[in-house]
């Protein structure tokens, strides 16, 4: 399948940093804002943005030091405070109003810093395999890998490292087999992932500096906003996977007990990557969630107008 045609284009965020920003569809259309994960690029929301264009003007964003970004000026520039102020940027800049953010995995963490900012700017929110914070703590439900992994991200955000280095080994078939397998048996993936789509993902992942990924990965595990969710009242979809050893669904059912207005779906048989393992049941539960936004738009639209919504003919 060939590549999506995004319109593309490069933007100055609040502290000068150079984001690569992507569009797609008609600008008179409601704006659906993706959020990535770390190291994700706009082709992991393929199936996505197929499903909704048309009905949507599609914005998305390389994030800082990433692909086609700029670096950050700083090594400490990587935080999700300065990710939630890129999307702030990008939204004034865009002329972007009531917007629907969808956010996958680090992404959720982005907005929902982005909502501790700017209270309730959104039209909606659907976080796809994500946590309220410290993210490291939950892997495998336990906070060792955390404790490993810490020390690790401290030493390589003083490096001078590419991990792209190891992409050539991504067009060795028996590398990608090995690789898949092993993913699996760690329960990171299922057998039902977009093998395609996956191999990019891990392709593009690998091209990029590590320094970065580091810097990402250690505010990802220090960030925490469990305080700002009873505040939140942006109508919230959160998804998880129901094999998800990243993000467990125990994370989600966490986040939904303190949103005041979030509704709670778990993908059967879905890892971290329910994107593009479960794509068809993914996309069909979000736009069950904004039929539902348009109902009750729709009933407060007729209470405001004296009318009654039992009444019909």
């Amino acid at each position: 399948m060939a590549p999506l045609k995004y319109e593309r284009k490069s933007i100055n965020s609040f502290d000068g940093t150079r984001l690569a920003l992507y569009s797609v569809g008609d600008r008179d259309l409601p704006t659906m804002v993706l959020a990535n994960g770390i190291g994700g690029d706009v082709e992991i929301w393929r199936n996505l943005v197929n499903h909704y264009l048309g009905r949507y003007r599609i914005v998305t964003w390389d994030y800082r030091g990433l692909h086609g970004s700029g670096p950050a000026p700083k090594i400490k520039s990587y935080r999700m405070s300065h990710h939630a102020e890129d999307l702030a940027t990008i939204l004034a800049l865009e002329e972007i109003e009531d917007p629907h953010l969808v956010a996958w995995s680090m992404g959720v963490q982005v907005v929902m810093e982005f909502h501790r900012r700017h209270t309730d700017l959104a039209a909606s929110f659907v976080a796809l395999n994500g946590a309220p914070g410290q993210t490291l703590d939950s892997v495998y439900g336990s906070r060792l890998p955390g404790r490993m992994l810490r020390p690790v991200l401290r030493a390589a955000m003083r490096g001078n490292t590419k991990v792209g280095s190891l992409g050539g080994l991504l067009s060795d078939p028996d590398f990608l087999a090995i690789a898949s397998k092993l993913l699996r048996r760690l329960g990171m993936t299922s057998e039902d992932i977009e093998l395609a789509a996956f191999r990019q993902l891990l392709a593009h992942w690998l091209d990029n500096d590590l320094r970065v990924y580091s810097a990402m990965l250690r505010s990802m595990g220090e960030h925490d906003v469990d305080d700002i969710l009873p505040r939140l009242q942006t109508p919230t979809l959160v998804i998880g996977g129901e094999m998800d050893v990243l993000t467990p669904p125990e994370l989600s059912q966490k986040m939904v007990n303190k949103l005041p207005n979030g509704e709670l779906h778990i993908l059967k048989g879905a890892s971290h990557f329910g994107l593009i393992e479960r794509p068809g049941k993914l996309v069909e539960r979000m736009d069950e969630f904004y039929w539902s936004l348009r109902d009750t738009a729709a009933a407060r639209s007729v209470q405001l107008s004296g009318g009654d919504s039992s009444f019909a003919g």
